[in-house]
This record gives structure tokens, C-alpha cells and sequence, in this order.
């Protein structure tokens, strides 16, 4: 498969997600499943692991106290919202065969790959 598949199925993946929602709690983060509203976040891998550290402004969440990151590490997909209006993550892909993917949406879809084991990227909105 080329580089270019590759980045197209990850993107298609992407917007598949947040479009879909879905997610789960990590650490007591707002995940998509919680019914925050904010900027959506996605990571679209082949099977590669990788993890993602993102950070948002705090915000306080009834009966989970304050928070302001999301962190998850695996190899499948994953969303989350970040609340508010901007975000800022990193990415690491760990192992495996592919690229990982993350995506933010504000106004446009904005993504950052990471094709090779330990390659790390950022990604930020403001």
C-alpha cells in the first residue's frame, strides 16, 4: 500500500470517528463519551501502538473533580473532546507496521503522522 493510501485511509478514518463519537475514560480525562462538547480530538492507526498525551484547559467535571489532559496509550482507535476552544498533543508511535494518525478539528481537520517506531509528533490549536 502507498504512503499516500496510507495518509488518505488515516484521515478517512479520522473524520469516521469523530463523527461517530465513542471513546472511553482514561485517568479520569473528558472523553467524546462523556457528552463534553469541545474540539474533537482522533487518533486513526492500522495496528500500530502508539501513545497520545493531550492537554486542554482545565475544566471541573461533576463528581470527577478538575480536569485538563487525556492520555491513552494502545493500538486501536481513539477519541476524545477536548472542552473548550483549544488543545495541545502529543503523539508517539511505539511499534507496529503503518502510520498513526492524530487529528483536531476546529473550523478545519488538522493532523500530524507518525510513521516510524518512536517518532513523536505535535500537534496544537489555539
Amino acid at each position: 500500500m502507498s504512503r499516500a493510501t496510507l495518509r488518505a485511509f488515516a484521515i478517512l478514518s479520522i473524520l469516521a470517528l469523530a463523527a461517530c463519537g465513542g471513546g472511553e475514560e482514561v485517568g479520569g480525562a473528558a472523553e467524546s463519551s462523556s457528552g463534553l462538547t469541545g474540539l474533537p480530538i482522533s487518533v486513526a492507526t492500522q495496528g500500530a501502538s502508539y501513545s497520545v498525551d493531550c492537554r486542554f484547559k482545565a475544566v471541573e467535571l461533576p463528581g470527577k473533580g478538575v480536569v485538563n489532559a487525556a492520555q491513552y496509550e494502545g493500538s486501536d482507535a481513539w477519541t476524545t473532546n477536548a472542552p473548550g476552544d483549544n488543545a495541545r498533543c502529543k503523539l508517539t508511535k511505539t511499534a507496529g507496521e503503518g502510520p498513526v494518525t492524530i487529528s483536531i478539528v476546529k473550523g478545519e481537520t488538522r493532523t500530524a503522522t507518525a510513521e516510524a517506531a518512536g517518532e513523536t509528533v505535535n500537534l496544537q490549536v489555539f
